[in-house]
């Protein structure tokens, strides 16, 4: 039985072409997804449903031993020859304008805020020019001419706007892992494990591309405009997804008793305490102004205490506090002390001085010893180095987890009703990443 290539615009015949090819869809329901996004088909998958050799590059097989056979390597997506969509001429300049435009938004970054504001002009240029070209946005009866040119533009505008620049089912695992942090497994497991009981905010897109908004937002800290046209969605959808994904996943990692199954053995610290500020925008009431201003900074931040065990294992983020706030002060406030158990041990730094908390609760802390005289005797610099080496875990896992970029950026202050959510966020992802110690 002679199979066509199931490929729109596509020629090929198995018993009519020659030095052609023919493959099945993978069994893979995701890579199949990919597969018909690559060709731009949406008909039923069958067994008699083939793709040719010519949409796919030599790279993307596997020659045999003996050079006679090519193999289709596992996990290749259609990539060449590929159906295009044709626009009606009297557009055509229109669209060229507009694809322009459109290519001009992927070197976009959180520094360059000119360039975006350039865009936005430009899009609104192209607008009024094509107004001007066709005439008025409401079709006349006394011109159909002008009508029907109209409709020709709000089609061609409504099908551009439709190109969506970035999407998860055509990231590569580089790419994947640039935008989020997250292997493509590991994005799996959270859209399988959370995404179930995520109701979507926008029809057009997947569970897994409103994902993809938010983490590309923790890691990039990208614009909302930038998303905007890389999703090709408004930007209130945008902050949308952003915000119910953030208060989600908030929701997911509560349930989660992270503080109970640390998996430390008895010769091991569960409890290693630190604190880190995260920078702020600055407030205009001076109250605000000076209860985040940090002099250990010089500027406005919040601060929030971390606990971690020798595992590196995050098992305690407190809600945020002013930066002017002390280590002391924090700890007895934030809750952590309910948590801690008699007769454990407690990491940390010299600048807390919470010994007289944790003794009523039978607990007992270890920090780095103060000078007694010129120098530290011998015992003291063993013990110092001992504590320093357990403490750069807390460091470790604090730097980690500001590899996410919105919380090396100044917070937004439009930002701050949800800040206790994104930063309690960016560090527990860390937990479902590859250890930062191998104990």
């Amino acid at each position: 039985m002679p199979y066509n290539c199931c490929v729109p615009q596509c020629n090929s015949v198995s018993n009519k072409t020659e030095n052609v090819k023919f493959h099945k869809f993978p069994s893979n329901k995701d890579l199949q997804k990919r597969w018909l996004i690559a060709i731009r088909s949406g008909k039923r998958i069958s067994k008699h449903t083939k793709i040719c050799s010519r949409h796919f590059s030599d790279e993307n097989y596997t020659v045999t031993s003996l050079g006679q056979w090519r193999i289709l390597k596992k996990d290749v997506v259609p990539s060449l020859n590929l159906p295009k969509r044709k626009l009606d001429t009297q557009v055509k300049d229109s669209g060229r304008s507009r694809k322009r435009l459109c290519t001009t938004v992927l070197p976009l970054n959180k520094n360059n805020e000119q360039a975006e504001t350039d865009i936005v002009q430009t899009e609104n240029e192209l607008v009024q020019s094509d107004t001007q070209k066709y005439g008025s946005e409401t079709p006349s009866t006394e011109n159909p001419s002008v009508s029907s040119k109209t409709s020709i533009k709000t089609q061609t505008v409504i099908t551009l706007n439709r190109c969506q620049l970035i999407a998860y089912e055509f990231l590569s695992e580089e790419q994947l892992k640039h935008f989020t942090g997250f292997s493509r497994k590991l994005f799996r497991f959270f859209v399988e494990e959370f995404g179930k009981s995520y109701i979507k905010v926008h029809s057009a897109l997947s569970v897994e591309n409103e994902l993809l908004i938010t983490l590309m937002k923790y890691r990039l800290n990208m614009y909302y405009s930038t998303l905007q046209n890389f999703f090709s969605v408004d930007i209130r959808t945008v902050r949308k997804i952003f915000v119910k994904w953030t208060r989600h996943l908030f929701t997911c990692f509560k349930k989660i008793n992270f503080w109970d199954i640390s998996t430390t053995s008895e010769d091991q610290y569960k409890i290693i305490l630190d604190c880190t500020e995260i920078p702020i925008e600055r407030s205009t009431d001076p109250i605000i102004q000076q209860a985040t201003y940090s002099t250990y900074c010089g500027t406005n931040t919040f601060k929030i205490l971390i606990a971690c065990s020798e595992k590196g294992e995050i098992i305690y983020v407190s809600d945020v506090y002013g930066g002017c706030i002390s280590d002391r002060k924090i700890t007895a406030e934030c809750g952590i002390l309910e948590l801690i158990q008699e007769g454990e041990f407690v990491l940390a730094d010299r600048g807390f001085d919470i010994s007289d908390l944790l003794e009523e609760k039978g607990v007992h802390l270890n920090i780095p010893p103060f000078k007694k005289g010129a120098q530290l005797s011998e015992e003291d610099i063993i013990k110092t180095r001992a504590i320093a080496n357990r403490r750069i875990i807390v460091e470790n896992v604090i730097g980690l987890a500001k590899k996410h970029k919105i919380l090396q950026d100044r917070i937004s202050s439009k930002l701050f009703p949800y800040v206790n959510e994104i930063i309690y966020n960016c560090f527990m992802i860390c937990n479902f990443k590859n250890r930062i110690c191998n104990i």
